[in-house]
C-alpha cells in the first residue's frame, strides 16, 4: 500500500497516513491479548511516496489486510472503571473473528443490530468502514490494531500540530449489568518512540453523560458518528514518531449481549465536514468558561446550510456567543438551553471559528463535560464533536502561559547560522511573577547566545546570556517575553536532524489552566537543500492561505507567493485553505488537480501554483483577490 494514490473519487483519509508493515490477513489473525499494549517488533520502512499516510485506515481497499485483528474474551469484566490501559480490561484468550470491512454508498447502510428507524448509517466517508466485534455476544471481544509512522503530511496547518483524527460509532446492547460487566468500547493511542500514552477513551453501554440514542424497534443503544481528534503538540507527537492505535469492542461479561463499534477515516484530516471545540482544562466555579470552535470542510464539495448545535453543558448557563457572519439562536443570559448557529456555506478547504461563553454554576463541583455538540449540513448527517473536559476548581489563581518557538525554516546545512524566536505569552487572567523558561540546546548547535526583551508590561530577569536558557520572566495578563537565540549548526556531512524543545512553567501559587501549550519544539533536517516556491495564480479571483509542512512556507490571503528550502528527499505537504466564501480550485506545477493537501518528495528546485476563486460580485465582475 506504500505510495498508493487514491483515485479522484476516493475521498477518504487515503491521503493521510503511510501504513506500517503490519500485514496479518483478516482470516489469519490470532488471539494476542498480552500484545495489545506494546508495539509489534516488525521493522517499519517508508518508501518514496507522493501521497500522505492512511487511505481511510486502509478500509477503501475493502479489507483489513493492513491491520491486526486480535481475538479475546471478556469473561470476568473490567478490573477498573474506567480503564486506562489494556491490563484494566482483564481480557482472556479465545473468541472468534467478528471484525471486517463493510461497504456501500456513503451513509446508506443500516448498522447490524439497528433498524431503519435509527439515524446511524455507514460508511461515514467513502465506500467502506470497519466494524469491530460485530454482534459479538458470548463474551466475545475483538481488537483492531495498527502501527504507523508520522510524516509531514499529518500536520494540520490550522495549528501546526500533528493530528490523528477518526470517526467512531458504537452499537451496544444494554443488559443493565453493573458498569464493569456491560458491553463497551475502548480506544488507546501509544507513542512507541517516546514511550508515552497519548490518548484513551472508553464508554460502556448506557453510561451516563454519553449522548446515547435507542433504536425504537430493537432497543439497542448507539450514538451518531463521533469525532476524535488527538493533537498533543510537537513535544509529545512529532514527525518520525511511531505510534500504535488499538480499538477494542466487547460483549458483556455475563455472555448474553453484544457490543460492537464502527470506525472510519483514520488520518490527519477528516475528508468532509468536521468540528472541534477547545476550552481551558480547569476553571473556577462561578467563573466564565469560553469554548472556541473550529468548523472545517475538508471535502471536495461545498457544505450548504452548516448548522452547529450546542446543548449547554450541565452546571453551566449561557453568557454569550461570538460568531461573525453566522445566524445564532440562544437561550436568555443566565439560562440553560441550546445554542444553534447556522454558519451558511463552507466551501471545500474552507474553515471558520467562533466562540461561546458560559458561566459555571457557583456551587458546581467535578467537571464540565462538553461532548454533545454536533455539526451537520444539507445531505450531511450530524457528527458529534470531540469531548472537552474542564475540571471545576475553587478559588484557584489561573494564568494561561503559552510558548511558541520557530526559526522560520524547515531544513539547514552543516555549519549554517540559525536564529530561533521563542515567545512566551500570558493569556491571563492573572499576572505571573517568576515564570520559568527553559531551553536546553541540542548537541547539533554550537556558539549559542540569546537575548530577552519584554512588552505589554512584562520584564525579563536576565536580558542576555549564552548556552542553555534557564531564567524567569514577569508577565501581566497579555504580556509577552521574546527570546532571540542565535547559534550555528555544527560541522558534519550527510544528513541529520536538529530538534530544539523549550518550555515554560508557572510559579508556585499559580496554576496554568491550559497545559497543552507550555512546550514547543522546532525540528529541522540537516543536509543538501532545494528551493520550494509556492505562487498564487495571477488569474485567481479569490483568496486563501497556503502552508507547508515541515513549517517554512505560510502564504496568507494577501501574499502573492513565498519560498523556502527543504532537504533533498523530504516529503513536503502543502495545504491550501480558502478564506470563507472562497474556493480552492486546484494546483499547477509540481502539484496538479485538486488533491489537498498536495504531497511530494523534494528532489530538485520545485515550483507549484495555487488557484483560488470567489463568487461573482454584484455587478457581475469577479471579486478582487
Amino acid at each position: 500500500m506504500l505510495g498508493k494514490r487514491p483515485g479522484p473519487t476516493t475521498l477518504n483519509a487515503s491521503s493521510l497516513f503511510i501504513f506500517a508493515a503490519v500485514t496479518l490477513l483478516l482470516g489469519g489473525c490470532g488471539a494476542e491479548p498480552e500484545a495489545l499494549d506494546r508495539v509489534l517488533p516488525e521493522e517499519l520502512t517508508l518508501g518514496h511516496v507522493e501521497a500522505p499516510l492512511v487511505s481511510n485506515g486502509g478500509f477503501e481497499d475493502g479489507n483489513l489486510s493492513s491491520w491486526t485483528v486480535g481475538l479475546h474474551l471478556n469473561r470476568t469484566g473490567l478490573r477498573v472503571v474506567p480503564p486506562t490501559n489494556v491490563f484494566d480490561l482483564n481480557l482472556s484468550t479465545g473468541g472468534t473473528n467478528q471484525t471486517l470491512a463493510v461497504g456501500g454508498a456513503t451513509e446508506s447502510q443500516i448498522p447490524a443490530g439497528l433498524s431503519s428507524r435509527s439515524t446511524l448509517r455507514y460508511p461515514k466517508y467513502g465506500q467502506w468502514s470497519a466494524v469491530i466485534n460485530r454482534q459479538g455476544a458470548s463474551e466475545k471481544t475483538n481488537s483492531l490494531r495498527q502501527i504507523f509512522t508520522i510524516t509531514n503530511a499529518d500536520v494540520d496547518p490550522a495549528d501546526g500540530k500533528v493530528h490523528l483524527r477518526f470517526a467512531l460509532a458504537p452499537v451496544l446492547q444494554d443488559p443493565g449489568h453493573s458498569a464493569k460487566d456491560q458491553p463497551y468500547y475502548f480506544v488507546l493511542l501509544h507513542n512507541a518512540t517516546k514511550g508515552t500514552q497519548l490518548f484513551s477513551t472508553f464508554a460502556y453501554s448506557n453510561q451516563p453523560g454519553v449522548p446515547w440514542q435507542e433504536d425504537p424497534s430493537t432497543g439497542v443503544l448507539y450514538t451518531d458518528w463521533q469525532i476524535f481528534d488527538v493533537a498533543p503538540g510537537s513535544a509529545h507527537l512529532d514527525i518520525g514518531d511511531q505510534i500504535q492505535l488499538n480499538i477494542i469492542a466487547a460483549g458483556c461479561a455475563q455472555g448474553g449481549h453484544y457490543g460492537h463499534v464502527y470506525v472510519d477515516s483514520f488520518g490527519a484530516f477528516l475528508p468532509g465536514l468536521s468540528i472541534a471545540a477547545s476550552a481551558p482544562a480547569q476553571a473556577n466555579a462561578g467563573s466564565n468558561l469560553t469554548y472556541t470552535y473550529l468548523a472545517t470542510n475538508s471535502g471536495t464539495g461545498a457544505a450548504a446550510n452548516v448548522i452547529v448545535n450546542q446543548p449547554l453543558p450541565a452546571n453551566t448557563t449561557f453568557i454569550g456567543v461570538n460568531a461573525p457572519g453566522a445566524t445564532c439562536t440562544a437561550p436568555p443570559v443566565g439560562s440553560a438551553g441550546t445554542v444553534s448557529c447556522n454558519l451558511g456555506t463552507l466551501n471545500p478547504t474552507a474553515s471558520t471559528t467562533f466562540q461561546m461563553t458560559v458561566r459555571i454554576n457557583p456551587g458546581a463541583t467535578g467537571t464540565v463535560n462538553n461532548g454533545s455538540y454536533t455539526i451537520r449540513a444539507d445531505n450531511v448527517s450530524p457528527l458529534i464533536g470531540p469531548l472537552v473536559v474542564t475540571t471545576i476548581t475553587q478559588s484557584v489563581v489561573f494564568a494561561d502561559l503559552a510558548l511558541t518557538k520557530s526559526n522560520g525554516v524547515a531544513a539547514v546545512t552543516w555549519g549554517q547560522p540559525v536564529q530561533y524566536t521563542l515567545g512566551v505569552t500570558n493569556n491571563g487572567p492573572s499576572a505571573v511573577t517568576g515564570a520559568r523558561v527553559t531551553d536546553t540546546m541540542p548537541a547539533q548547535l554550537t556558539a549559542v547566545t540569546w537575548t530577552c526583551t519584554a512588552s505589554g508590561g512584562g520584564t525579563c530577569a536576565v536580558a542576555a546570556g549564552s548556552g542553555n536558557i534557564n531564567t524567569t520572566v514577569n508577565l501581566p495578563a497579555n504580556g509577552l517575553a521574546t527570546f532571540t537565540v542565535n547559534a550555528t549548526v555544527i560541522s558534519g556531512s550527510g544528513s541529520g536532524r536538529v530538534s530544539n524543545v523549550a518550555s515554560v512553567t508557572t510559579p508556585s501559587g499559580v496554576t496554568d489552566n491550559d497545559p497543552t501549550n507550555n512546550q514547543a519544539a522546532d525540528t529541522d533536517s540537516i543536509g543538501s537543500l532545494y528551493q520550494v516556491t509556492v505562487d498564487k495564480d495571477p488569474s485567481s479571483t479569490g483568496t486563501g492561505r497556503v502552508v507547508s509542512s515541515p513549517a517554512a512556507i505560510d502564504c496568507g490571503a494577501a501574499c502573492p507567493g513565498a519560498s523556502s528550502q527543504f532537504m533533498n528527499g523530504t516529503l513536503v505537504s502543502v495545504t491550501a485553505t480558502a478564506t470563507p466564501g472562497n474556493t480552492f480550485a486546484g494546483w499547477t506545477g509540481a502539484c496538479t488537480g485538486t488533491a489537498n493537501p498536495c504531497n511530494f518528495v523534494v528532489t530538485a528546485d520545485t515550483v507549484l501554483t495555487a488557484l483560488f476563486t470567489s463568487p461573482q460580485a454584484p455587478n457581475g465582475s469577479p471579486c478582487s483577490a
